[in-house]
């Protein structure tokens, strides 16, 4: 985790509130450790791992914000 804070390019980190690979705090961790002037964090609540597409609206919209 070390790693985050020497990253200092806009960050977003995209995370379903269910992900049974990778813990849900394992994502608010990073983000809260970046160092990065811009970074943003989405929360896909009942998102599980590889279904964070399936939260159209959501993911999309996340999406949308970083690509704007």
């Amino acid at each position: 985790m070390e790693n985050i804070q020497k990253i200092d390019t806009p960050t977003y980190i995209i995370h379903g509130t269910a992900d049974d690979l990778i813990p849900f705090e394992h994502g608010q961790r990073l983000f809260e450790l970046s160092n990065a002037e811009t970074k943003e964090f989405f929360p896909i609540k009942g998102g599980n791992h590889n279904d964070l597409s399936d939260f159209e609206a959501t993911y999309f919209g996340a999406m949308d914000s970083i690509l704007k």
